[in-house]
């Protein structure tokens, strides 16, 4: 039987790769992040080269203090689009200690004009988390513990969470409970996440149920797009274990749903000991309707392998006109299988409308038209 490995995709801005000239791990084998083609970020050499729009610009490190940083920031907003891109390269390659504070005033002049930095903002925080999270994150803990967060502890969490995941997790776990820590659940995983996927599954499993599936931040995203198949059994195994069958279930179906790209990868997973206890009947027809779409030939070896004729007929039946050759060039190096006939019947169903005379050729090789 064929093997393959799951991919599913992150259809969100959670993952914003290198975009911004601040790297985040690479995906797991369960699911990718999407990335922004326009600006990618690599170390060359040892120096950092950005890349916009084909063209690749050297990175200078060199030492800054607090209002040089300041003016740099302050740049973000007044220039285009790519210059904007150079500007958050250079700041991110110099931000220090000594310096963190002149970006925190330059953002937050930015914030009080109006300018909607974006993922600009986000990347430049981060780094900062990265660098000095704790005291950064102390200078902003609330009056009250039902307080929402304020301006930037979510990404500057996630920075911190990143860089030092288990220092991050016990900051976290000593907040008094209420809305506060409450909301910034999803950014200690996330953070946590990056280097540490599968402690990040612990972290999540100790939140409760309702938080596990909170939208729209779906941290378990975040765990799974980092710690791949290993995370989601994990996650959903542990949730067997509490006797909450309803609530592996509900995992599953959340990783599930998001497979949406690559069909062929994701029958490892579906086919393994955990996942295969909660892969319904009704969700593998939807599934080989869906792979049917993109290759039907490997939909259909698939479902030949699973044994079930239903599943190959759904392929043949959902299959797109522009794949009629391939799919009828697999059926033919099928000829001795049990379930060739079978299949040749519900193909020549399928291309009747487009090609009438094929169709009938097809109900030759299955025997259907033996009395005439």
């Amino acid at each position: 039987m064929k093997r393959y490995r799951l991919v599913i995709v992150f259809l969100t801005g959670l993952c914003i790769g290198i975009v911004m000239g601040f790297s985040l791990q690479p995906p797991g084998d369960i699911v990718r992040g999407e990335r922004n083609s326009d600006a990618q970020v690599e170390t060359v050499a040892g120096k950092s080269v950005i890349e916009v729009e084909g063209e690749r610009t050297d990175v200078e490190s060199v030492a800054m203090d607090r209002s040089e940083m300041k003016t740099l920031v302050g740049r973000l907003g007044s220039g285009t689009v790519s210059e904007g891109l150079l500007v958050t390269a250079r700041a991110i390659e110099n931000l220090r200690s000594n310096n963190v504070e002149g970006a925190i005033q330059a953002l937050l002049e930015a914030k009080a004009q109006g300018k909607d930095l974006g993922l600009t903002e986000r990347g430049i925080l981060e780094k900062i988390g990265e660098i000095d999270g704790r005291q950064q994150l102390d200078n902003r803990l609330p009056e009250h513990p039902d307080d929402p967060p304020g301006w930037g502890v979510d990404f500057l969490l996630q920075g911190w969470a990143n860089a030092m995941p288990d220092r991050a997790k016990e900051w976290f776990s000593n907040l008094p409970d209420g809305r506060y820590k409450n909301e910034l659940a999803y950014s200690a995983v996330v953070g946590i996440a990056r280097k540490q996927p599968l402690a990040a599954v612990d972290f999540l499993l100790s939140l409760p149920i309702e938080t596990q599936f909170a939208s729209p931040s779906n941290m378990a995203f975040a765990v799974v797009q980092n710690g791949g198949s290993s995370a989601a059994d994990k996650w959903i195994h542990h949730l067997e274990m509490e006797s909450d069958p309803e609530s592996a279930q509900r995992a599953f179906n959340f990783v599930f749903d998001r497979m949406t790209i690559d069909y062929g990868n994701a029958a490892e997973w579906l086919d393994g000991e955990t996942a295969s206890k909660y892969f319904g009947d009704s969700k593998k027809v939807s599934f080989a309707a869906g792979w049917a779409q993109n290759a039907p030939s490997e939909a259909a070896e698939w479902a030949m392998d699973s044994g079930n004729q239903e599943l190959l007929s759904t392929v043949i039946s959902s299959s797109d006109e522009s794949q009629f050759n391939q799919l009828g060039a697999w059926l033919s190096s099928h000829r001795e299988a049990d379930f060739f006939k079978n299949a040749a019947r519900v193909f020549a169903n399928r291309i009747e409308a487009t090609d009438p005379e094929a169709a009938e050729k097809w109900r030759d090789i299955a025997g259907d038209n033996e009395s005439k």
